[in-house]
């Protein structure tokens, strides 16, 4: 055996710690930093990441062997893994699993071991678990060790009937690696006239393809096999003649639907208001500066801010840099990546989770190869492998979305912020409705503020009108204008005669939100979750929002076998129907969750309604940021304060938020706007504000409520959730954690290191049940990230400990959500 090179590897599973392994010969003068290799653990193989290479091995450990790279180049660069161990300490999560999370899927592989029934395998007859065993393989088929384990089947059944001959258990691949396609390319050898002259006889197809690679080459094979029938059997005979000349390419899967732009951009910037101008200038210093200066960009709705990252982006790649663009949400992507696909033509690598894994892993090579200096996505593209970076840009920058919920729990707004500062590139921040946290850096000096107070030539923002819904949802509940007031009636009916276009917020999907038997009030509820089920008319059925569960309506009451069932509450779906029985004809589209499963379901909604095949257009919140159609002149919220009664301290700052970014879909074209609001609550500051359009007072009257309450951001918040099938062990263990951070939480206040920290907690989750597992919170709070984070380094590891038998455990620092 040839020299060997100890390797250590943070493998791709939510475990703590690096694992160490060798690397034979040829591997061996190979691996380095960066490469995603296949390694065995336990009784699988999985992907893990190498962090080092070299140095000595363990004491005392035989070391198992690295399989193979899953690809021959490294996959991050290892000035990356400073950025990757910061991301992991922060937030409390594996390193491996964090590398995981910034990498496209097509460069992991994974395998489990499964097993299946051996031939003539004979049931023991003194043996009732591996009868079992056997019967379950014998009704379902091969299965993996891990699902058997939680059929209750153990380990030590599967050894017995394994030495008994009775199971085979082999190795098999549920996750595979992703190969870099090529393709082959053909030119002539000599001009295509002494080509043709080569052969016998004419043909008429062979002597066109010849003329066409002699006058294109070199072209692809799928290119003539499409142009020409029989292409194949003419191009291997060239080859054979020695007539053509074969090379090959990386094969490109293009991003298709999301680089389609709706409408179409000006090749050529516009000329900029004073204002743009003046922001412009402000990021091409900090382009210049190289320091990893933060720049928030508060803009009206409207007000040219796109058209300030074009050029921050132009600016970046004259310098010889790349540029990173995020965007919150999938449903942004298609008009943003058409504008900067109008501006920069093919420098743009597109990442999202509308792609398939191919399309993902190839835009992601695109990137890392340099072949696209700019990339553009929703959350995870924080992690793109943009050379050279010198720009970051947060459009949207207080949205939610930008806060994964599930897994490694990272906010994509703040690690734009850190990459950013870390690699010496300007990060600009870009929000009608910045969230406190980032205007509040701004106040303090922090972030440099760029305004944009006005929308371009001198439009107006939108008239706005409140409508008080005590008054107006009076009617029966069979009454189609009973969410649809008069005044928004009325303002329909308007927009449609003139030929313009309506938009329609209702942030809740579905039919009805409740179904209700009127005789003996029972209710239809989750039996998994701690919610109603919502009806959806058109699949004639109840669903949770929550963990999907789905049952057909039944004509009687299951309870009193009464025929009074009642549909309450409205949803998009009801609402689509309501328009239709009050305007006959009108032509209405839906974008909520329900119409945008398939993967070109958001770019094909919003083209028919930028073409204008669509009249009004109605949807959750979704519909209501970001999206520019000159001909909408009518907004409608129809339950504006539906979210301020929530229990989350957030609960005012999105209502405003929601509210104002909305509104400000009207009156972007030549033709003014207007805004109708329906409240329950109509006086409340949240509503007010955003009518006026005045982020400044609601920023003044929500941070003094937040101080008072030492909430972000003028706090530093954490929350650790247990969850787990079994109530009353689920509540054990969360009382047991409390009182274990109890006592740590004494001892660091006693040392100075976590002074003014709270510990509020264990409390049930107000989403108390959540796919059939009992859900439990404990909050830490305090005045800043260092004395939460003091606490959290004892809290991670005790969360881990109480992380059995079924029960999980979680870590969440800085949360966006508390439900």
């Amino acid at each position: 055996m040839g020299p060997s090179a100890t390797v250590e590897v943070a493998v791709a599973l939510p475990l703590p710690g690096t694992f160490h392994y060798r690397a034979d010969d040829p591997l061996a003068g190979h691996v380095r930093p960066g490469h995603a290799l296949l390694v065995p653990f336990g009784p699988r193989r999985v992907t893990g990441y190498a962090v080092a290479v070299g140095g000595p091995p363990p004491e005392g450990v035989t070391l198992k062997p690295v399989l193979r790279l899953l690809l021959d180049e490294p996959v991050f660069p290892e000035s990356m893994l400073a950025f990757y161990r910061f991301v992991s300490e922060y937030y409390h999560h594996p390193l491996g699993d964090v590398i995981r999370a910034s990498l496209p899927a097509g460069v992991r592989e994974e395998t489990r071991r499964r097993v299946r029934l051996a031939e003539g395998a004979v049931p023991p007859g003194d043996d009732a678990e591996v009868r079992a065993l056997l019967d379950h393989l014998r009704a379902r088929g091969p299965t993996s060790a891990e699902a058997l384990a939680g059929l209750g089947i153990p380990g030590p059944v599967l050894a017995r009937a394994s030495r008994g001959g009775l199971v085979v258990a082999e190795q098999h691949t549920t996750r595979a690696a992703l190969a870099v396609r090529t393709e082959r390319l053909y030119a002539l050898t000599e001009p295509a006239r002494v080509v043709r002259e080569r052969f016998a006889r004419p043909g008429p197809v062979r002597d066109r393809l010849i003329d066409y690679v002699g006058r294109f080459a070199p072209v692809p094979a799928s290119t003539l096999g499409r142009e020409f029938p029989g292409a194949a059997r003419i191009l291997k005979e060239l080859e054979e003649k020695g007539l053509a000349r074969v090379t090959e390419r990386e094969a490109c899967a293009h991003a298709g639907s999301p680089d389609a732009p709706l409408g179409s951009a000006p090749e050529d910037p516009p000329d900029l208001t004073p204002a743009q101008r003046h922001a412009v200038q402000e990021i091409a210093s900090a382009l210049a500066a190289r320091d990893g200066r933060a720049l928030l960009l508060y803009g009206v709705t409207g007000s040219g801010k796109t058209e300030v990252y074009l050029d921050a982006a132009r600016r970046a790649l004259e310098a010889g840099g790349g540029a990173l663009v995020l965007v919150p949400e999938i449903a942004l992507t298609p008009q943003l990546v058409g504008r900067f696909r109008a501006r920069f033509r093919e420098d743009l690598g597109v990442l999202h989770s509308g792609l398939t894994p191919r399309q993902r892993f190839e835009e992601w090579r695109k990137i890392r190869e340099g072949r696209a200096r700019i990339a553009i996505g929703a959350r995870s593209a924080v992690f793109a492998p943009v050379r050279d970076l010198r720009l970051v840009v947060v459009d949207e920058e207080h949205d939610g979305s930008y806060k994964q919920d599930d897994g490694l729990r990272y906010s994509a707004r703040d690690l734009a912020l850190v990459r950013a500062r870390r690699e010496g590139a300007a990060c600009v921040l870009g929000s009608a409705t910045p969230s406190l946290e980032s205007f509040r850096h701004a106040e303090a000096g922090r972030f440099t503020l760029l305004r944009l107070p006005d929308r371009p030539r001198g439009r107006p923002m939108p008239v706005t009108q409140v409508v008080d819904l005590r008054g107006v949802a009076k009617g029966g509940r069979d009454d189609p204008g009973r969410w649809i007031g008069a005044e928004l009636r009325a303002a329909l009916a308007e927009i449609r005669e003139a030929g313009e276009q309506a938009i329609l917020l209702l942030n809740r999907r579905g039919f009805a939100t409740a179904v209700v038997c009127t005789t003996c009030g029972g209710s239809f509820r989750c039996t998994e979750c701690d919610v109603a089920l919502t009806y959806h008319g058109r699949r004639h059925a109840l669903i949770c929002h929550f963990c999907g569960l789905r049952r057909a309506l039944p004509d009687r009451c299951p309870s009193c076998d009464g025929a009074t069932l009642d549909l309450l509450g409205r949803g998009t779906e009801r609402i689509e129907e309501e328009l239709l029985k009050i305007f006959p004809g009108l032509r209405v589209d839906r974008m909520d969750q329900d119409t945008t499963r398939t993967r070109d379901a958001h770019r094909e909604i919003l083209e028919r309604f930028a073409s204008g095949q669509v009249d009004v257009l109605v949807g959750t919140q979704m519909i209501s940021k970001g999206h520019d159609f000159p001909s909408v002149t009518l907004v409608g919220v129809l339950h504006a304060d539906a979210a301020l009664y929530l229990p989350d301290f957030r609960a005012a700052e999105r209502t405003f938020q929601l509210l104002t970014q909305v509104s400000g879909r009207a009156g972007r074209g030549e033709k003014p706007g207007r805004v109708l609001v329906q409240a329950f609550n109509p006086h409340h500051y949240a509503i007010r504000h955003a009518l006026a359009h005045d982020f400044e007072g609601f920023y003044r009257r929500e941070a003094r409520l937040r101080e008072a309450m030492v909430y972000p951001p003028f706090g530093r918040m954490a929350v650790l959730r247990l969850e787990g099938p079994d109530e009353r062990a689920t509540e054990a263990a969360a009382r047991r954690l409390g009182e274990r951070l109890r006592d740590a939480t004494r001892a660091l206040t006693l040392d100075g290191s976590a002074r003014g920290v709270r510990l509020l907690g264990p409390t049930p989750a107000p989403l108390y049940r959540l796919e059939g597992r009992y859900r439990w919170l404990l909050t830490l709070r305090a005045p800043d990230h260092r004395a939460v984070q003091a606490l959290l380094r004892i809290a991670d590891p005790a969360v881990r400990d109480e992380a059995k038998g079924g029960i999980r455990g979680a870590v969440d620092v800085d949360p966006q959500a508390l439900m």
